[in-house]
């Protein structure tokens, strides 16, 4: 029983440090991240796969940096949907087994 207690840890240890990484990386990369994207964007609505845009040439503004923070919180919320599908599944068959091995 202790083991399934352990790995119930395990689990959500590594869930939460994978959710705490994602949004810190995005904090210290912010810049360079909205950066990308713009460059990214810019050459996806004009086609442009022969000439890309170098993404030290663009210079962000407000709405910019609004854009990009709604896209990483949409982003960051569907991870959290699938983690919560694949790993809640798994959390809740663990307290279940926990359950019937400590009524015995």
């Amino acid at each position: 029983m202790k083991g399934i207690l352990n790995l119930r840890k395990v689990i959500l240890g590594y869930a939460g440090i994978s959710f705490l990484l994602i949004i810190v990386d995005n904090l210290i990369h912010f810049r360079h991240n909205v950066r990308d994207f713009m460059a990214g964007f810019r050459d996806g609505s004009e086609f442009n796969a022969y000439h890309k845009t170098n993404p030290d040439t663009l210079t962000p503004e407000l709405g910019n940096y609004i854009v990009f923070a709604v896209v990483v919180i949409i982003t960051v919320y569907f991870i959290y949907l699938i983690y919560k599908k694949t790993y809640g599944r798994i959390l809740s068959h663990l307290r279940k087994n926990y359950r019937e091995l400590s009524r015995t």
